[in-house]
């Protein structure tokens, strides 16, 4: 197979996953497996990714002033440091919500 052609199976595969859906599910769990790279170890402590839908990241923070302390200072470095992990740029906008963290649960 030349470089052309493998080039063009592997476009066709990423739109076919990405068509089926898998694509954004992947995206999601590489970002969770390196949210400590991308948040910062302190910020990590206190937050999870919960879901990447059309550019927006969205993240469960486990209090309002860790939600507003990111959303405040961070969301642009995160986002660059997410779309970085990534290898393009698939997160546009990071959002923060307060909410229940759920580490340890499966």
């Amino acid at each position: 197979m030349s470089r052309g052609q493998g080039q063009q199976v592997g476009a066709i595969l990423n739109r076919a996953l990405r068509d089926l859906g898998v694509a954004g599910r992947m995206e999601e769990e590489k970002v969770r497996q390196k949210w400590s790279s991308c948040a910062g170890d302190a910020a990590a402590a206190h937050t999870e990714p919960r879901s990447l839908r059309r550019g927006r990241l969205h993240v469960t923070v486990d209090s309002s002033s860790w939600a507003h302390r990111l959303a405040a200072g961070e969301s642009l470095a995160i986002r660059d440091r997410v779309n970085e992990v990534l290898g393009y740029e698939a997160v546009r906008e990071v959002f923060f919500r307060v909410g229940t963290l759920k580490r340890g649960r499966g």
